[in-house]
């Protein structure tokens, strides 16, 4: 089913998965093409971690993608993307805490600006969930 047939509004649950998945695309492939240059950024030398996480983001990716483009939308799967959207925040919180005085500046701003969006769309995606899929319906 191509997504031309789905109705998508700007702040559907359905756009802000769609969203989340493009984001999560585009760090995911950063992560595998230039490890190396997100360890310089991050001041965190390992190469296979980034990977991991990129593989991990590109799979979360697909399915998102998947999710926003189904005719019926699922409850519990949104709500599954959106508690993983919460779940990076926490983590990137907790590293931020534990390895604040080994972080760069440009460390934490990067780290804090990606949690920001998670968290954006993890809000997006909770809203969408309550006003388009209600538990009532």
């Amino acid at each position: 089913m191509s997504t031309s047939s789905l109705s998508v509004s700007p702040l559907s649950l359905r756009s802000a998965l769609l969203a989340n998945a493009l984001f999560s695309t585009l760090c995911g492939l950063l992560l595998l093409a230039a490890p190396a240059t997100i360890g310089g950024l991050l001041e965190y030398s390992n190469e296979l971690v980034y990977r991991v996480m990129g593989l991990g983001l590109l799979l979360f990716a697909g399915d998102l993608y998947h999710q926003a483009t189904r005719q019926q939308l699922s409850r519990l799967r949104a709500m599954i993307a959106s508690i993983g959207d919460v779940v990076w925040v926490a983590g990137t919180a907790l590293l931020l805490i534990w390895f604040w005085q080994q972080l760069s500046v440009v460390a934490v701003a990067l780290l804090l600006a990606i949690a920001g969006v998670v968290l954006a769309f993890g809000l997006l995606q909770a809203r969408g969930i309550a006003t388009e899929l209600p538990l009532n319906s």
